[in-house]
């Protein structure tokens, strides 16, 4: 009986949004003005969802009116004010409620409430009346000096002691299971990430990928990755020509196709989105284009396998190498739920970003977005979006003036955008330069020094930019006969509004340049290390070393720490600086040519373990034979465990014997 009530509520909800969008539409006349000014009644109304409760359940009270506000949008504020709601308890005691301004251009409002004492709760809704004024409202609209006259309405709301149970949840599956997952098992969420690709975080450029909400560095850890616990093969699909090439017409016997490990590797930026795995196959020895744009290079087809089987769901020529994919969730009164998953293909000019948006499910494209400004630093945002910080002097060098701007994709799809999402042989072209795109643009006079030199390192959604002022030391061989380097300056901007005015310097540290001219590099950040106060790093290339920095006053909390193995010095040239540290569960971890592991605390810096240089179950030494030791790679981190593998530069022929890919456990170090 109850999911049956449940159900009917719902449905009245959403009836009653219908019927409410409807007669906003009859009540609005063709005149602009009248006189005298209408008495325009009203009906209210209030229930409280589900009903009956338990005690230390929640229920939502929902109050509306019949009538709707002339003009009311969701964008916008012409909404109907002052409602007040009643809320007397079974021993009599009231809690009275107002609310300024209403939230819902259907004129509903909604309380979340959660009861205290079983019996009956008395719902009392009033609605005082409002005389629609220029000063307040839209000044074009024809209800202007019309008055919605008051009203009021009552409901019970029955609270047992009991709880109220609820739909069962579906278990997490112990056998095999595929894909799509039926939309009521919500909770399998968490044995379903995504990938969304190298570049998924930084548009239009070659950043790796962070962890959902940061950007740029120690990217290995999307937070809610799911990996293999187990070494089995599950298929395997041909890319290329590869393996040994045969007979004595090479130079060294025995010798291998090239396998791309240097600027053209063969299996670049693949992407998983709903469980299918995107890929552009490459032609010869062209690779992939290594920046990730159509325009570096050759690329062969783009295809859509089955990640669970292996199937081919379609191959296409027509959408080029992709960078990264777009899952968006857009929750509004119109619509909740996630939209059909995105590829894009951004190319990059020199001045601006271009996005080709296509189809995951069937490789059709869908939209392109031209001229988005150049931005190094970009963020997921709570829905998929994708929001870009631009730090930029609007000033002259002598007399700058500095501001922050927020692009959000998700203003691609309000108003004149809400056609990028239909599918056309031709695409429509929008615009990404767009002001409207921004979702604020705020000065911050500090800056406006003749002297400032800011630049955005990293950011993290609705908590910070760090930032760099000056350049950070560079070592001796690129000085001037290594003169000494000048102090560099690390600060914070907000981004969180309930923090303090976003745009504002949350804190500034000054550093002396380390002794012995050193190189130092900015290498990342945990913003939930140290007890969530956060800790970013820096990396010291010559002496092979970490510092840590306090995310939330910019002081240094440790380091320089690290004694590596003396060929760990080239990790600085592996991959991407940013892939020497991953940051997971509070704690840095580092490997690369030195072939160990190391797993520090980032809350003081301590060693806890490290991976390679031990005995059996903890090596990574290949014997007498080169390389010796096999260096390492970190390629991910999830549900608790390091995935390693073996990486080179270049790898050289013959092949090395007995490379192999490991699965570490991240809190102990011990071999999976």
């Amino acid at each position: 009986m109850q999911k049956t009530k449940n159900r009917i509520a719902t449905i009245s909800i959403a009836l009653l949004l219908t019927i409410s969008i409807g007669a906003s539409m009859i009540l609005v006349p063709n005149a602009s003005a009248h006189t005298p000014a209408w008495q325009i009644p009203t009906y209210a109304y209030v229930e409280g969802v589900p009903n009956p409760i338990g005690v230390g359940q929640t229920s939502r009270i929902i109050m509306w009116l019949d009538a709707v506000h002339d003009g009311a949008l969701i964008g916008n504020d012409y909404k109907f004010t002052d409602y007040e709601l009643t809320i007397t308890s079974p021993n009599g005691t009231s809690t009275a409620l107002t609310f300024a301004l209403i939230s819902d251009p259907t004129s509903s409002q909604s309380y979340t409430f959660t009861p205290t004492q079983a019996g009956t709760y008395t719902l009392k809704f009033t609605f005082p009346g409002q005389t629609l004024t220029t000063s307040n409202d839209d000044p074009t609209s024809a209800f202007i000096n019309d008055t919605y006259l008051p009203s009021n309405a009552s409901a019970t709301l029955i609270v047992q002691q009991a709880p109220v149970p609820s739909y069962p949840t579906t278990p997490l599956p112990t056998v095999y299971w595929t894909r799509p997952i039926y939309g009521e098992n919500s909770n399998w969420y968490t044995i379903s990430s995504n990938w969304l690709g190298l570049a998924g975080y930084d548009a239009g450029s070659s950043a790796e990928s962070p962890p959902s909400g940061s950007s740029g560095y120690g990217s290995d850890f999307p937070g809610d990755a799911v990996g293999p616990q187990t070494s089995h093969v599950m298929w395997t699909k041909p890319l290329q020509s590869g393996g040994v090439v045969g007979g004595n017409t090479v130079t060294i016997p025995g010798d291998t196709y090239f396998q791309g490990s240097a600027y053209a590797d063969r299996f670049i930026n693949p992407i998983i989105l709903d469980g299918m795995l995107y890929y552009t196959e490459p032609i010869a020895s062209s690779g992939t284009p290594e920046s990730l744009s159509s325009s570096a290079g050759a690329y062969g087809p783009t295809d859509c396998v089955n990640l669970q089987t292996g199937q081919l769901i379609w191959s296409s020529t027509n959408v080029p190498a992709l960078s990264f994919g777009y899952i968006y969730d857009v929750q509004n009164p119109n619509q909740h739920g996630v939209w059909p998953p995105i590829l894009v293909a951004s190319s990059d000019n020199g001045i601006s970003v271009t996005w080709q948006a296509y189809d995951a499910d069937t490789g059709d494209s869908l939209f392109n977005v031209t001229n988005i400004p150049q931005f190094g630093t970009s963020v997921i945002g709570p829905n998929g979006e994708y929001l870009m910080y631009y730090l930029a002097n609007d000033g002259t060098p002598t007399n700058p003036q500095y501001y922050l701007g927020q692009w959000n994709s998700s203003r691609l799809w309000d108003g004149q955008y809400i056609a990028g999402f239909l599918p056309s042989n031709a695409p429509p072209i929008t615009d990404g330069s767009d002001p409207s795109l921004y979702d604020w643009n705020v000065s911050i006079p500090s800056l406006n020094t003749p002297t400032s030199s800011p630049s955005i390192l990293e950011a993290f959604y609705n908590n910070m930019l760090i930032c760099l002022n000056g350049a950070l030391p560079v070592g001796f061989a690129t000085t001037t006969a290594g003169s000494p380097q000048p102090p560099y300056t690390y600060f914070a901007i907000n981004l969180n509004a309930t923090r303090g005015v976003v745009g504002s310097i949350l804190w500034t540290q000054t550093e002396q340049p380390p002794a012995g001219n050193l190189t130092v590099s900015y290498v990342g950040a945990d913003p939930t290390a140290n007890g969530g106060l956060g800790v970013f790093v820096e990396y010291h290339w010559e002496t092979v070393q970490w510092v840590g920095y306090s995310m939330a006053n910019g002081e240094k909390l440790w380091g320089p720490v690290g004694n590596e193995t003396g060929l760990s010095y080239y990790n600085n040239d592996l991959m991407f600086v940013g892939q020497m540290a991953q940051y997971a569960y509070g704690k840095l971890y580092t490997c690369g040519y030195g072939a160990v592991v190391y797993c520090y605390d980032l809350t003081n810096g301590n060693l806890l373990w490290t991976y390679g240089n031990g005995g059996e179950g903890n090596s990574t030494n290949s014997g007498e034979p080169y390389p010796g030791s096999y260096p390492t790679a970190i390629y991910a981190i999830g549900n608790g465990i390091v995935y390693t593998t073996t990486m080179e530069h270049t790898f050289e022929t013959p092949l090395f014997k007995g490379a192999l890919t490991r699965a570490i456990n991240a809190t102990t170090g011990q071999e999976i």
